[in-house]
């Protein structure tokens, strides 16, 4: 494990080994973001750290884990809400919940009891030889509160894309931290922040809020607003 050290008024991130997935976190992904999380990789570069692909996993898998996880969970801590006053939720979240209320017991037990299995799979195939994950955080462009309100309710598909990239490690119970890394343009032309992820080994938050001062001794887009 490398260590994070100033150098010239930045903190190096020499001896970092910071993994890069490609496959399943670049189908999709918005060529302009793609610009900018490429930018990301050559100034964490530029820090000292090591860039090493990584094989790929099966994130599918863990998407539909997570999903079974997730809403089953949602579905039992509002049940009583649900039942009782149902119209404090708004028409979309008091749909999604009540999808959770269909999910068999036994779906939602193998998904919690694969949960420990696919972690020690991704620990060893993945995680073994680097130090963290780089990964974007969404493929699509950066979804407005108008975008959301114009919508009578926010559909599955709707909800699967914004939570595609995170979801997986959100089901491992994995620490990830979220850095800006620069604008791209809306269809609209308005500026819409772009974010990547770094993915750490459990209980890493430390390191991971290390490398992201790192990355924010070295650039400024978390001082600028849209």
């Amino acid at each position: 494990m490398g260590s994070a050290l100033a150098v010239g008024g930045c903190v190096s991130l020499a001896g970092r080994r910071i993994g890069v997935p490609e496959g399943f976190f670049r189908d999709y992904l918005h060529h302009d973001a793609q610009a900018l999380l490429d930018d990301s990789l050559k100034a964490l570069r530029e820090l000292g750290a090591d860039l090493v692909p990584v094989p790929h996993f099966d994130y599918d898998e863990l998407n539909a884990l997570a999903a079974v996880t997730l809403q089953a969970e949602a579905a039992t801590v509002h049940l009583t809400s649900l039942q009782t006053r149902p119209h404090a939720y708004s028409r979309a979240i008091r749909r999604r919940l009540q999808l959770g209320l269909g999910i068999p017991a036994v779906a939602y037990n193998q998904a919690i009891g694969l949960r420990g299995l696919r972690l020690a799979e991704f620990l060893d195939q993945v995680m073994a030889y680097v130090d963290m994950l780089h990964t974007p955080v969404i493929a699509m462009p950066t979804p407005s509160i108008t975008w959301q309100a114009g919508k009578p309710s926010i559909d599955r598909a709707d909800m699967a894309a914004l939570t595609r990239l995170t979801r997986p490690f959100n089901y491992l119970g994995l620490p990830a931290i979220t850095l800006p890394c620069g604008f791209m343009r809306s269809p609209a032309g308005k500026p819409i922040p772009v974010g990547f992820q770094l993915v750490g080994h459990p209980f890493s938050e430390l390191e991971l809020a290390a490398a992201g001062a790192a990355y924010q001794s070295a650039t400024d887009w978390h001082r600028h607003q849209p």
